[in-house]
């Protein structure tokens, strides 16, 4: 009597499909990054090489592979991630690329200085020393002003400081105070001689 024994089988010659979540072609405040990809389907093994050398080994967990890279340097940086599927088909996503931003930017106050005006009507001008996304100023301790380089502003009679606030794209913000002082008033001139 003859037996007949049915095999089944399955090919993959097709790698894994990666997409990554995180972290996004974008500017970060943090030197601490979350890595999180996602595959279409189960693997063997996930990689990340950060900056073309030092390469991380990712975590399943749920379907999401994940790890957290830290001390990153400011400035620009990429990450390329490799996937195993279990029969070995490997597959490699494009670059992500993204920036660490965490230091203030630094705001200098052109006009006014510090010393003495006739007018009440001052120039404000600053710049700064990287793109800055909101400027705002505060005259005397008063309200928070949006404004965008350079205007003229109205103080007082008398001694004004200017406190001006820089934020960048990721929210970091930097600021600058300035002194000054207004004299509108014309000096009073008394004759004693001749009577």
């Amino acid at each position: 009597m003859n037996s007949t024994v049915n095999v089944s089988f399955t090919v993959d010659t097709t790698a894994p499909r990666v997409t990554i979540n995180s972290p996004l072609n974008t500017t970060y405040a943090n030197t601490s990054i979350a890595i999180n990809v996602t595959l279409n389907e189960d693997s063997g093994n996930v990689t990340a090489l950060v900056d073309g050398a030092t390469n991380y080994s990712l975590t399943n967990s749920s379907g999401d592979w994940h790890a957290l890279v830290t001390g990153l340097a400011q400035g620009a940086h990429n990450i390329l991630i490799q996937a195993n599927d279990s029969v070995g088909n490997m597959n490699r996503s494009v670059n992500i690329n993204f920036t660490i931003d965490t230091l203030a930017p630094i705001p200098s106050i052109w006009s006014p200085d510090n010393i003495s005006y006739s007018s009440t009507n001052i120039s404000l001008n600053v710049t700064a020393n990287e793109p800055v996304s909101v400027w705002r100023y505060s005259l005397n301790g008063g309200t928070n002003t949006s404004f965008t380089p350079n205007i003229t502003i109205l103080a007082a009679e008398g001694a004004n400081n200017i406190r001006v606030a820089a934020n960048d794209s990721v929210n970091n913000t930097g600021y600058a105070q300035i002194f000054f002082t207004v004299d509108t008033t014309a000096p009073r001139v008394t004759i004693n001689s001749p009577a």
